[in-house]
């Protein structure tokens, strides 16, 4: 190789290399939980940040959300009952009910897989973003309430999600009135419910249950809080309180309390 090709050669690879930083230069994975009106939503994929807007995968949250997603080339169509959202991969421009909108990142393609603006998507299916101690929580129209004290029975759009009295399944019941049996297990406290799954304790422990998978996971022993279930509840900002001893920390006032709470974060 004479000294031109060679220095030729030399330009093009600093080239590449100097490519693959810049681009690479804003773009991280992330292994950032995601919950859906306080329930775990699991991703094969991780999101990841870009100019510090988080990607994730376009079924991930359009689903958790009750919207179906269709991707055709570069057009993804995002519907749901009264929102249509319409976007192009690698491009800062999107429709929502025939409004144009401008992204601050457009939708990509990693490795196969199709990822979205978490935020422009969750807010304009009409769920509420937010992003605390390292998580971020979406509660949909479905949410149930923003305080839930010993809660037992849950109302998730045309279902109610109840403890059976002396056996502690849960059980589903839907429009026809007609009960089914979702978890056998002695279930102490019901704790929140999505499209995707339920949490629940069971004495000290919290746990996760799919719905689609019909497996459970067991992701937080609760040591200092005896008895989990007898007053555990969610609030709508991500944190989760039971009763306890300890002086309170941030836990809102519950009304004939006589004892203080203390905060437990349990994800």
């Amino acid at each position: 190789m004479n000294l031109t090709k060679m220095n030729l050669f030399i330009k093009i690879f600093l080239l590449i290399c100097l490519t693959f930083v810049l681009s690479t230069e804003t773009v991280y994975a992330t292994n950032i939980p995601i919950f859906v009106d306080n329930v775990p939503a699991y991703s094969e994929v991780s999101p990841f940040y870009k100019d510090d807007t988080l990607l994730v995968p376009a079924r991930l949250v359009s689903e958790e959300l009750g919207a179906t997603v269709d991707w055709q080339n570069e057009q993804i169509s995002i519907n749901s009952g009264d929102c249509q959202i319409v976007l192009y991969v690698g491009q800062n421009q999107a429709d929502v009910n025939g409004t144009s909108q401008k992204l601050t990142v457009p939708p990509q393609i990693v490795q196969g897989r199709l990822f979205v603006p978490l935020r422009f998507i969750g807010e304009n299916l009409g769920a509420r973003v937010l992003y605390r101690d390292g998580k971020i929580f979406l509660y949909s129209t479905n949410y149930y309430g923003a305080l839930h004290f010993k809660s037992g029975t849950i109302k998730y759009g045309d279902d109610v999600y109840f403890i059976e009295s002396g056996t502690g399944h849960i059980l589903k019941q839907g429009q026809s009135g007609k009960s089914e049996l979702i978890i056998d297990d002695e279930a102490l406290s019901l704790l929140a419910v999505s499209r995707s799954g339920l949490v629940y304790t069971n004495y000290r422990w919290v746990f996760y249950y799919n719905f689609a998978t019909k497996k459970r996971i067991e992701f937080y022993q609760n040591n200092d809080c005896f008895p989990p279930y007898a007053y555990s509840y969610y609030t709508d900002n991500g944190n989760f309180y039971c009763s306890g001893y300890a002086e309170s920390k941030i836990a809102p006032p519950v009304s004939n309390q006589k004892y203080s709470d203390s905060y437990y974060a349990i994800f």
